[in-house]
């Protein structure tokens, strides 16, 4: 179960939790590799650095979200975030992938990820009604159990309404009452 906190953060604030992490390329590039399952050469559209460019010394491993508004939702994964999508958005498979490019890119040896959390989506919460967030709890929560094994179900046996989407509308509400960015930091 990945440790997952959503916070609020200008662009500065930001740079400032996680010193010393690029930026993404402005265009994505075509990166060559190895399936590290199947052995097998894979072409990657990415804008990761270059990764032969080293990061700074004093590039930080850990994220410092000490400063921030942040909201602990443990458990609470890109896969349930990408369900929270469809099901609030109705978005297509490319509107899910925008979830999964990151802001800025952390050095080879961290273990932590910052992902940005789609504008329209973080629109859309803060501007749900109560009866609106209930039924898009219901229709979360059938999207994220209809995909799950019985391990997975007594695993994410929790409340997805009260543990996960009330809080998320709560921060989005105050994310555009504030005029700042939310962001989802995770650590396995």
């Amino acid at each position: 179960m990945p440790l997952t906190d959503f916070f609020l953060a200008s662009v500065e604030e930001l740079r400032a939790a996680c010193r010393g992490w690029k930026e993404p390329l402005a265009t994505p590039v075509i990166r060559r590799g190895t399936n590290p399952f199947t052995k097998k050469p894979i072409e990657i559209r990415t804008t990761a650095p270059d990764p032969g460019e080293p990061f700074p010394a004093d590039a930080v491993l850990h994220v410092d979200l000490s400063r921030l508004h942040r909201v602990d939702l443990k458990g609470l994964g890109t896969v349930e975030m990408e369900h929270l999508m469809r099901t609030t958005l109705g978005a297509a498979d490319e509107d899910v992938r925008a979830l999964y490019d990151p802001p800025l890119w952390g050095p080879p040896a961290t273990d932590e990820t910052v992902l940005r959390v789609p504008p329209a989506l973080v629109q859309h919460l803060a501007r749900m009604s109560e009866t609106e967030l209930a039924a898009c709890g219901d229709r979360w929560t059938a999207a994220v159990r209809g995909g799950m094994d019985a391990h997975g179900l007594e695993r994410f046996a929790r409340d997805l309404r009260r543990d996960y989407l009330f809080p998320l509308s709560e921060l989005a509400r105050r994310a555009v009452a504030e005029n700042r960015q939310m962001f989802m930091w995770m650590a396995p």
